[in-house]
């Protein structure tokens, strides 16, 4: 029965996502190191650019979360976390 449970958390959607947020953690570190690496160059002109890309990329990324907050049902959030590994749920009907 547990892991049954394991295998339904860990559907392809929940994968997806894990990913994505791995690529965008070392997406951002690769920059902070890149920035770094620049500023002790004394290429600080470069390095601001670099800051400026990065502050655009989360302003990007900001709006597409703000947009998906507008369908966002905190109910339905709540309910399945509540009773996932007891039972699913199907809000479409």
């Amino acid at each position: 029965m547990w892991n049954i449970n394991k295998i339904k958390i860990l559907n392809k959607d929940n994968l997806v996502l894990l990913l994505k947020k791995i690529f965008n953690f070392f997406e951002k570190s690769g920059h902070a190191r890149a920035i770094n690496r620049l500023m002790r160059q004394g290429l600080y002109e470069e390095a601001e650019v670099l800051v400026i890309d990065l502050k655009e990329r989360e302003l990007i990324k900001l709006e597409q979360i703000k947009r998906t907050k507008l369908y966002y049902n905190p109910l339905e959030h709540y309910i399945i976390l509540a009773f996932s590994p007891f039972m699913s749920i199907n809000f479409e009907k």
